[in-house]
């Protein structure tokens, strides 16, 4: 992946430690993605996820690291595109915790961008 990612972590292989062993689920993602396909993996993936897990709550760490023009990455998303797929994590109507994520001011505002409609009440 073209991302520098700090933890070091994120391969298919990295399914968590001890008590969370299992709990961690890793895709990797090539170079240049854009929105439709990303959001068919998020899809995909989450569907399986909250099928296998029945959670109560979500905790969804939703940086703007994929956004297109991001120092550290080479996807090419839109807010809109990462709003998507919150979208369809807010769908499962269950007590959500949205982290926001980057390292710089841009990627912060992207963030919001990307998180405060499919958020705002009506």
């Amino acid at each position: 992946m073209g991302c520098f990612w700090f933890s070091g972590t994120g391969d298919v292989t990295d399914v968590g430690l001890g008590k969370g062993r299992y709990y961690s689920v890793n895709v990797p993602i090539q170079d240049g993605i854009q929105d439709e396909k990303y959001y068919q993996i998020c899809e995909t993936v989450l569907k399986e996820v909250y099928a296998a897990f029945s959670p109560n709550a979500v905790v969804l760490q939703l940086g703007a690291d994929t956004i297109a023009g991001d120092p550290m990455c080479s996807f090419n998303m839109t807010p809109e595109g990462v709003g998507k797929c919150l979208k369809y994590v807010l769908q499962w109507q269950l007590a959500t915790l949205i982290l926001g994520g980057g390292e710089c001011t841009r990627v912060l505002l992207l963030t919001g961008k990307a998180v405060c409609p499919p958020t705002a009440l009506p």
